[in-house]
């Protein structure tokens, strides 16, 4: 199966930011944010993005759970256990059903 990066931001920057925030003040749930890529990563025009995975979990590298979170720069993951740390990344998917490699 070929997989295309279709990513051409920076999530984890922001990711890491939204869970400090989260938290201090949001416990239970984290808003993560982000800002629609225009590019593909060999320069090309991103012409068939689709949408927007979110995978996590407990520790870094080990993501568990995943969402589909469609075709928005913005999502709230809800239902975490307050006190404990959650690592995320995300990825991109265009409409042939192509996933970027994880942010």
């Amino acid at each position: 199966m070929r997989r295309r990066n279709i990513f051409c931001f920076c999530l984890v920057t922001i990711i890491t930011f939204t869970i400090f925030h989260c938290t201090l003040l949001f416990a239970g749930s984290a808003t993560l944010s982000w800002t629609r890529p225009t590019t593909n990563t060999d320069g090309t025009p991103l012409t068939d993005l689709a949408g927007y995975r979110i995978y996590y979990g407990t520790s870094s590298g080990n993501y568990t759970q995943s969402i589909n979170a469609g075709n928005v720069t913005t999502y709230t993951v809800s239902n975490l256990t307050a006190g404990t740390t959650y690592y995320f990344v995300a990825t991109a998917y265009d409409t042939s059903g192509y996933e970027s490699g994880y942010s």
